[in-house]
């Protein structure tokens, strides 16, 4: 079963999302403006799902991740960064027109620390 820290959040995201947010080896999950969901992990490096979301599911994304935190995305404010909810991930999206589809980042926290000797 899928640990949810922030049911609404996770229900716009879908299953799939949800599911590398609650995976402790994954660090950063993102989509371009070609939508596909890309992640980086600690053992895969940066993997390219063949799962796609739609303009619209990726801008209620944006809409909710930023309307969670008092702010608001649209044309006219096209780029928010806030932290998700329950999750404590920087969340980083843009909309048209400074971008041609919608299109995020999170940052997830480390789970794991590098030393260098």
């Amino acid at each position: 079963m899928i640990k949810s820290l922030n049911p609404a959040f996770d229900q716009v995201c879908g299953s799939i999302v949800t599911e590398l947010m609650n995976r402790d080896d994954i660090t950063e999950i993102y989509i371009n403006d070609d939508g596909y969901v890309r992640y980086d992990s600690f053992g895969e490096g940066k993997v390219k799902l063949d799962t796609k979301l739609t303009p619209e599911v990726a801008r209620a994304i944006i809409e909710i991740a930023a309307g969670q935190s008092g702010k608001v995305a649209n044309a006219e404010i096209p780029s928010v960064s806030t932290e998700i909810r329950g999750y404590g991930c920087r969340f980083q999206g843009e909309l048209p027109p400074i971008v041609r589809n919608p299109q995020f980042n999170i940052r997830k926290k480390a789970k794991k620390v590098f030393t260098f000797d």
